[in-house]
């Protein structure tokens, strides 16, 4: 499940926890995914993942874009 990270942050998984910088979007296991956004460190990248009413955990679509363009931009000037 993808989700958008907010804060830096450290996300738990099956080698251990993982840091992961905030405005990254990242691919993490459905429970790690839910329990981050639970803390309010990350939001749900597809709307269909938010278990909300409102879907107001939901980072909208100008956002992931945004963050996406920059991730893009980094790798590029890395090398």
């Amino acid at each position: 499940m993808k989700i958008l990270i907010t804060q830096d942050t450290f996300v738990p998984g099956i080698d251990g926890a993982t840091h992961c910088v905030a405005n990254s979007v990242v691919d993490v296991e459905t429970d790690n995914a839910h329990a981050t956004v639970a803390a309010g460190k990350a939001l749900y990248v597809d709307p269909k993942d938010d278990r909300s009413r409102t879907k107001g955990q939901t980072a909208s679509e100008a956002r992931i874009e945004a963050v996406r363009a920059a991730m893009k931009a980094t790798k590029k000037a890395e090398g």
